[in-house]
């Protein structure tokens, strides 16, 4: 099987949806030797934020040494980031290894009992992990995490919570109680969990199913993350415990959270009996490079791509664009999927901008509607503009920072599949 026969094939899978339940992962691991026994992993759930917890973590492991897999998604640029071997991305010939050898273990599978999407690339990324000797996984949830395909998986020796808030409500549940309840889905019998005190606060779940579980719990205190010494587009300077002067090459300010819960969990694996220093862990925090969060593309004139498609993600979004570009005039330009709350995401950042422009998706699937979408921005600002392509959105919003560059910032955010599309598109038309 060549790369692109593999793309067909899961293409064709992709058709299948989205069905609950872990049987049918179960079953496909049996058939394929079950590879994911044999690995160890560092369990991330969460609403925001686990990506860039699991990219820390990796970095960190990696400055330290190990061989790291990491399992994140969605794909942004290419199928084959979303397993990487310290850092590495899987090579196609690899990827169309993995493929075959799934396929064929699947050929006396009933129709019905055919896996799904996500539940094929998860098999995969344990089959590679495997087959690279990987000494610990960083394995990221899809949605959720008691029914996610992850969790077929029972060598965790971390589990860490990432901050949790509303979204996917439809799956998960409408209540915070009944979304943690789900994502503290992934907690093993006394296995160690990380997670952030605002989620304690917030629900009393995590520490109900750790004392269920005799996990022990490990909370990131926010109050003792101290004022930073430096902020701005692309770098930041904090203080958490007894790490002073944590330097990070993430522009968020929420990145400090992600940065800190990545710091409780390397002391945890420490304990378990991992070794890995402290100056190892300030240069993997340094090292660590997330895209699309808060991702400063351009200077001249300012251009920054968030992946904020939710009301939290929308609030800290807010908080860090009041922090770092007050002095600027705003320009937005928007996408979200028709299934996030993009009424409460504009209330949220609506009235910021001096201008905003509209685009689609490219997931027609998922896609709101522009004219849906504007007749919702219009409620909090009237300076609109629709760009139903997303060269075309580019290229508008170039053209308009230009005109004042030295005091206009272009924002772009929302759904995190149009971003990368949007950023080539940004970057062939700043290279003409």
């Amino acid at each position: 099987m060549i790369y692109q026969d593999a793309i067909t094939y899961m293409e064709a899978v992709k058709q299948r949806g989205i069905k609950p339940g872990l049987h049918r992962l179960n079953n496909l691991l049996d058939k394929l030797g079950n590879p994911q026994n044999r690995l160890k992993f560092v369990h991330v759930a969460g609403t925001n934020g686990k990506g860039s917890v699991c990219e820390f973590l990796s970095t960190i492991l990696k400055t330290s040494g190990y061989r790291v897999g990491t399992y994140t998604s969605p794909a942004l640029e290419s199928e084959l980031e979303r397993y990487r071997v310290n850092g590495e991305w899987i090579k196609q010939s690899q990827y169309a290894e993995c493929i075959a050898r799934i396929r064929q273990a699947l050929q006396t599978t009933a129709d019905e009992e055919q896996p799904t999407l996500f539940e094929i690339e998860t098999a995969l990324a344990f089959l590679y992990f495997e087959e690279q000797c990987c000494d610990l996984v960083v394995l990221e949830t899809g949605m959720g995490g008691l029914s996610d395909a992850t969790n077929v998986v029972t060598t965790t020796i971390l589990c860490v919570l990432t901050s949790i808030s509303k979204d996917h409500c439809s799956m998960l549940g409408n209540t915070i109680d009944e979304i943690t309840e789900n994502k503290a889905g992934i907690i093993k019998d006394k296995v160690p969990v990380v997670t952030l005190n605002k989620n304690l606060k917030q629900s009393p779940v995590i520490e109900q199913v750790c004392q269920n579980k005799h996990s022990r719990l490990i909370a990131v205190n926010e109050a003792e993350l101290i004022c930073e010494q430096e902020f701005d587009l692309e770098t930041q300077v904090f203080s958490y415990g007894i790490f002073q002067n944590v330097r990070i090459r993430q522009g968020g300010r929420y990145q400090q959270s992600n940065a800190a819960l990545a710091i409780e969990a390397v002391k945890v694996l420490c304990e378990i009996g991992f070794d890995i220093s402290l100056q190892e862990i300030y240069d993997g925090l340094y090292h660590t490079y997330w895209p699309y969060r808060m991702e400063c593309i351009c200077r001249s004139p300012v251009i920054i791509l968030d992946g904020a498609h939710n009301p939290d993600a929308a609030n800290r979004l807010k908080e860090t664009l009041q922090k770092t570009l007050g002095n600027y005039e705003l320009l937005f330009v928007m996408g979200i999927f028709a299934d996030k709350d993009y009424e409460e995401i504009c209330k949220i950042t609506c009235d910021m901008p001096k201008r905003i422009i509209i685009t689609k998706t490219p997931d027609h699937m998922r896609a709101l509607e522009t004219s849906l979408l504007k007749q919702t921005v219009e409620k909090y600002n009237q300076s609109v503009q629709v760009c139903e392509t997303l060269s075309e959105a580019a290229d508008c919003s170039i053209s308009l920072a230009r005109e004042n560059y030295k005091n206009t910032a272009v924002i772009a955010f929302g759904s995190l599949s149009y971003l990368a599309e949007f950023k080539q598109a940004v970057m062939e038309l700043l290279n003409r």
